[in-house]
């Protein structure tokens, strides 16, 4: 089982990442960082959060809650697209 997070600095945060960016594109990123959850490293625990710019930070955590990993997707509006780093 998974325990899949995804919050925002405040509701009104969210609704701005959403009216901002690309909805395709967003659903796109959170699919992505979350299947990354399964498929990078099994990890049961992912906290996914949207910041002020509409950037995505996923922090995928053991079982114990140690930090796994961490992919940050970065919102490009010239291109109109999220690029992945971690």
């Amino acid at each position: 089982m998974r325990d899949v997070t995804i919050e925002a600095v405040s509701p009104e945060v969210m609704a701005e990442a959403i009216n901002t960016v690309d909805i395709v594109e967003f659903h796109k990123a959170v699919g992505y960082l979350s299947m990354w959850a399964i498929v990078g490293g099994s990890y049961p625990k992912l906290s996914i959060w949207v910041d002020r710019e509409c950037d995505l930070n996923a922090i995928y955590r053991k079982e114990n809650g140690d930090v796994g990993y961490v992919i940050g997707a970065v919102w490009h509006d010239d291109s109109r697209t999220y690029s992945f780093h971690s």
